[in-house]
C-alpha cells in the first residue's frame, strides 16, 4: 500500500515538473522574440567618425552634412565606403556606379544589413588633384527604414 502511495506522489510530481518545464520553455521563447523585434525596430542614425578606417588609404572622398566639418561618409573612390551607423563603423562594397546625362554620379554600395546610394553632382576643382562634391546619401536598412542626408565634401589624391 505504501508503494502505491509513493508511486502516486511520484506521478503527480512528474506532471508538475513537466508543466514547469513547458512554462519555462514558452516564457524563454517569448523573451527571445521580443529582443529580436527590438533590434529590428531600432531607429537607424548616421553618425560622424571618431576614427577613420585604416583601409582608406591614398585617393579618397570624405563627405559631411551641410554646414558641418565632421565627416559622415568616406570612400577610397575605388570600391569601399564607410559610414558610422548607430555608433558602429560600418563597411560597404560598391555594387554599381552610373553617370547620368546631367553629370550626376550615382554610386550604390551594399553590405549584409544596408543598401547605400550616394548621388553627387559634377565636381568643382579646388586644387591640384582635389575637387568639391555635393549631393545626397540615402541609407536603407533591411527592415526598410530609410534615412537621407545632404552632404558636401572633398575628394582627392
Amino acid at each position: 500500500m505504501t508503494e502505491w502511495r509513493y508511486l502516486k506522489i511520484f506521478m503527480n510530481m512528474k506532471k508538475y515538473i513537466l508543466l514547469f518545464l513547458i512554462v519555462m520553455q514558452i516564457s524563454c521563447n517569448k523573451k527571445e522574440v521580443k529582443v529580436e523585434n527590438e533590434k529590428l525596430s531600432q531607429k537607424i542614425s548616421i553618425d560622424t567618425f571618431s576614427t577613420y578606417p585604416t583601409e582608406i588609404d591614398g585617393c579618397n572622398c570624405g563627405f559631411s552634412e551641410i554646414n558641418s566639418k565632421q565627416d559622415i561618409f568616406i570612400t577610397n573612390i575605388d570600391s569601399i565606403a564607410y559610414l558610422t551607423i548607430n555608433g558602429k563603423l560600418t563597411r560597404f562594397k560598391l555594387s554599381n556606379i552610373d553617370t547620368l546625362k546631367n553629370k550626376m554620379i550615382i554610386q550604390n554600395f551594399k553590405n549584409d544589413d544596408f543598401d547605400l546610394q550616394v548621388e553627387s553632382k559634377d565636381s568643382i576643382p579646388t586644387g591640384y588633384e582635389t575637387w568639391l562634391n555635393s549631393g545626397k546619401l540615402k541609407l536603407k536598412s533591411k527592415d526598410n527604414q530609410i534615412i537621407e542626408k545632404k552632404f558636401t565634401g572633398e575628394c582627392g589624391c
